[in-house]
């Protein structure tokens, strides 16, 4: 079944993710995909383009941020809220 996860042991999820045994899916816009609801549709809303005319898809999405560096701006630390 589409969008039930079953999982016996949630403290090995990590683990089975760096390793490659599952993914979280991405979003490929277009006509007939199937959208996200709750939080996920919050993040994924501003990608989502229903004029594209071929069919939307979900596609495995692998992102590992290394290396990361950031400053942290009170000033403009509100614009995020």
């Amino acid at each position: 079944m589409v969008g039930l996860l079953f999982q016996e042991k949630l403290e090995r999820e990590p683990e089975r993710f760096v390793n490659g045994d599952i993914s979280v899916p991405g979003l490929l816009s277009g006509k007939r995909v199937i959208k996200a609801d709750g939080i996920a549709k919050i993040f994924e809303e501003p990608f989502l383009n229903i004029a594209v005319a071929k069919n939307g898809f979900r596609r495995y999405a692998w992102i590992f941020l290394e290396d990361i560096e950031t400053a942290y701006n009170p000033q403009k630390a509100h614009l995020w809220k």
